[in-house]
């Protein structure tokens, strides 16, 4: 475990030597426990004993999300399994605290200002990298949902206009408008002296969890989004 955990009650199980080789490891997603970082990498196998309002999330080798909350007395995250050394690094990578020691993750229930609850919702004010489910039907966000406005939607298969209803912060992307992975598309919204360009990754469905699903985000450039769905995963 890295220094700095031994500001913490940490009891380690007998043997430990052992197997602290074999043991996985596992990244840390949030903890307000004293000297416990997000985004560090420890042993899984440790035994921790948590106070009452304490609380460590931790993700595996796997992609498995692991919340241990006080009062607790056990490993942090037992049978981890071995780690996957490329998606613990991806997901390190996402977390960062900030000088208050806050996570940048955040909570799921209190989103940025200006951000939409909804990670995979597509944010039409943010040019960029922009992440959707392959295969969902994706919808759109603004954050200001006091008029009725107009937003034109164009890409190389053609051109879409919706009318956005006054004290609607969503809507459906346009079924006539088909999704392509990679793919430009400008949005024109209401009155906007400018277009705003978006670049749309088809996140695929057969990656087997969240923390996956973050890590592949992460490397297109989705990394608000990501960040969401590893803190919703770790909730």
């Amino acid at each position: 475990m890295r220094r700095g955990l031994g500001a913490v009650s940490v009891l380690v199980a007998v043997g430990v030597a052992s197997f602290a080789a074999a043991a996985g490891e596992v990244v840390v997603i949030a903890s307000n426990l004293p000297g416990v970082t997000a985004g560090a990498t420890v042993n899984g196998e440790r035994v921790v004993e948590l106070a009452a309002g304490q609380r460590i999330a931790v993700v595996t080798g796997t992609g498995r999300s692991i919340t241990r909350t006080g009062p607790y007395s056990g490993p942090l995250a037992a049978d981890s399994g071995p780690a996957d050394r490329s998606l613990l690094n991806a997901l390190a990578s996402l977390v960062s605290v900030d000088k208050g020691g806050r996570t940048t993750l955040g909570a799921i229930r209190a989103a940025p200002k200006g951000s939409p609850r909804d990670p995979w919702a597509i944010d039409i004010a943010r040019a960029g990298d922009q992440c959707v489910l392959d295969g969902a039907a994706p919808m759109l966000w603004r954050a200001n949902a006091a008029f009725q406005e107009t937003l034109v939607i164009a890409g190389s298969a053609g051109e879409a206009t919706l009318d956005w209803p006054a004290k609607a912060a969503m809507v459906a992307w346009p079924a006539a408008l088909a999704l392509a992975d990679r793919e430009s598309y400008l949005v024109r919204y209401g009155s906007a002296a400018e277009p705003k360009r978006l670049v749309l990754h088809l996140v695929p469905p057969a990656l087997p969890t969240d923390a996956h699903k973050a890590a592949w985000m992460a490397e297109r450039g989705c990394t608000r989004q990501a960040r969401a769905v590893l803190a919703a995963a770790t909730e």
